[in-house]
């Protein structure tokens, strides 16, 4: 086979991988937009507000919203990025980006935090956050899962696409 040929076929291969290349990482999401979860965590466990974290990391608020199907003192202070919700909380519209709904509830447990993602990268995101910051698994049944750090307790359930996240006091 002569040079000539080999280096046209060596040439073809190397732009081939290089737009194969960036086709993908053109694609790819970045997850630094997401709030951290141990700057929410250790907010949460020293009863700091989490709202001006969320301000930085450009998250809008909708308002408060209490659950329907219970009375008015249950409800959640709910923060959203790069999606639209209606007025019950649920999101009807996603932008470009990572998609985030953060809520500020409160529950019959008492306050907490819960993190709705909606793409599995952040979700698996979440899952390696929770894990890197010393979290044991502590329980898993009907799909969630819980992980428990001395008095903090965070319940996960996985979705189709995504996930959601409960950050509270472990009873």
């Amino acid at each position: 086979m002569p040079l000539d040929s080999i280096v046209r076929i060596m040439k073809r291969f190397l732009s081939t991988t290089i737009i194969l290349l960036f086709m993908l990482f053109a694609h790819a999401q970045s997850l630094s937009d997401l709030a951290s979860m141990r700057e929410l965590a250790t907010l949460y466990k020293k009863g700091n507000s989490i709202v001006p974290t969320l301000k930085k990391k450009g998250y809008k608020h909708k308002g408060w919203i209490h659950a329907e199907r219970l009375n008015d003192f249950y409800g959640a202070d709910f923060y959203y990025k790069n999606c639209r919700l209606n007025r019950k909380g649920e999101p009807i519209y996603f932008d470009k980006g990572n998609s985030c709904i953060i809520q500020i509830a409160s529950v019959g447990f008492g306050p907490c935090i819960v993190i709705e993602v909606f793409n599995k990268n952040a979700y698996w995101f979440y899952i390696k956050q929770i894990k890197a910051m010393g979290f044991q698994q502590d329980s898993s049944d009907d799909g969630t899962i819980t992980y428990v750090r001395r008095k903090t307790a965070i319940d996960c359930y996985r979705a189709r696409k995504g996930g959601s996240f409960c950050i509270r006091r472990n009873l």
